[in-house]
């Protein structure tokens, strides 16, 4: 096990109050903290709780988690196995995890020749179920695959869906019906660009409609989620052949998959979201990654109405690489975003969370150094208001007595720590909230 360490310290000042108010504070502050200073403050932090690494002969990869009902997790991703006669096959990790990170069971989940699992969650019976990418050797094309497993991860059921010779599965939700939607990439051998496809079975895997949404300019899937009135919110990329970079694609369908309306929305670099979630005034919250012409990135912030037009959008960040991975809203209205960031430790990569006020204007704004962070670790919030990442460390250590000079899962725990200088009055949107809006 390994340690993450270092933090940020934030400061809040207390707004005024009357006179007497005040008095009886500034007394309060004095009598705990033994000072004469008439100032106090209270201090947070994000701190890791518990870091896990795992890895064996072979090399493990952790693309995607989620917290399950218990309070742990399970995470899915990949086992790649070397051969020497063929090429790098691979199979669909699948490891579930209590809630203080230690291992209850782990599969490998044998597919194809060529499999990996990008999207998990626990189902309503206490299964998961695992969407992914299979790839079919020899002729090499690749389909969307979707797995179910019962709660101690025996497979009940696995199936694959196409639309054309390159498929890849890229986010699983669970729809009202006991069903599923699977959101993926698709192209075709005549079409070098893709488009997204929106796969929907019953709660037995069978396919009950498969549709393409898009120009056909190339467009990606980030996530997929089911809205208020029953439909699905999508957010991906497309191609701005104005621009020559990407832009942020937004669309809605309703549980038949058909089209409502789509949006696109950026500036004049590249704009890409990672996280979705539909806000308690009926709109929508993206947030990402916004590159400007000179190449630095931001992270990107956009609030849009129920229609999917934008409100506002907002970027956060210092002068290196920045992203936003993870949104969610707080109880206050205003909205958490977490991701990494290059701009405050030269050299190394920061996990990132920024707290702004219902109109995105940042109030606060946190990091945490880690020696191994890397911007592809996914980021998961939990119920908590904390957040898992998970990921997979490249270089070669010692873990459970085996030596794997390969890749190893990492998972690690992080808490908004509040650590209070002297009694302060409870104030709401405090940093310490849980989302009222969960994935």
């Amino acid at each position: 096990m390994c340690h993450i360490t270092g933090y940020i310290q934030i400061r809040q000042g207390i707004h005024r109050r009357q006179a007497g108010l005040l008095l009886c504070f500034i007394l309060m502050c004095l009598f705990f903290t033994g000072s004469s200073s008439s100032a106090a403050a209270a201090e947070s932090k994000v701190i890791a709780e518990w870091e896990r690494t795992w890895g064996g002969s072979m090399q493990e990869r952790g693309l995607s988690s989620s917290q399950t009902l218990d309070g742990g997790f399970i995470v899915t991703g990949e086992i790649i196995i070397q051969n020497t006669v063929q090429r790098d096959r691979s199979h669909i990790l699948l490891v579930r995890f209590d809630g203080g990170g230690t291992e209850i069971w782990r599969k490998n989940l044998s597919y194809s020749g060529y499999d990996r699992g990008t999207s998990v969650l626990q189902t309503g019976d206490g299964g998961f179920i695992v969407a992914g990418t299979i790839k079919n050797f020899p002729r090499d094309d690749r389909q969307v695959c979707l797995v179910k497993v019962n709660s101690s991860g025996q497979v009940m059921w696995k199936n694959s869906y196409g639309n054309g010779s390159d498929d890849s599965g890229v986010c699983v939700r669970q729809t009202g019906d006991g069903g599923y939607i699977i959101a993926a990439d698709s192209s075709s051998a005549e079409e070098e660009n893709s488009q997204i496809l929106l796969i929907k079975t019953n709660a037995s895997g069978k396919k009950e409609w498969m549709k393409l949404f898009g120009s056909k300019e190339d467009e990606n899937a980030a996530c997929i989620h089911l809205t208020s009135n029953g439909g699905f919110i999508v957010a991906g990329r497309t191609y701005s052949t104005k621009t020559g970079g990407y832009d942020v694609y937004l669309f809605k369908v309703n549980q038949g998959g058909d089209l409502e309306w789509e949006r696109t929305f950026g500036g004049n670099g590249w704009d890409m979201p990672f996280s979705l979630k539909q806000t308690a005034d009926g709109g929508y919250i993206v947030a990402g990654q916004t590159y400007s012409p000179d190449g630095e990135s931001d992270v990107y912030l956009v609030k849009t109405g129920p229609l999917g037009h934008p409100e506002w959008e907002r970027t956060f960040g210092g002068r290196e690489l920045d992203m936003g991975r993870s949104v969610r809203q707080n109880s206050d209205g205003g909205f958490m975003v977490a991701g990494w960031s290059k701009s405050y430790e030269p050299g190394k990569t920061c996990f990132y969370l920024v707290k702004t006020n219902a109109n995105g204007e940042r109030i606060q704004e946190f990091t945490l150094e880690g020696d191994r962070f890397d911007e592809n670790f996914y980021i998961v919030e939990t119920s908590d208001g904390g957040y898992i990442l998970v990921g997979c460390l490249a270089n070669a250590l010692r873990n459970n007595e085996v030596r794997n000079d390969g890749l190893q899962l990492d998972l690690v725990r992080l808490r908004l720590m509040p650590y209070i200088v002297c009694p302060v009055a409870p104030q709401t949107g405090c940093a310490q909230e849980s989302g009222a809006l969960n994935d």
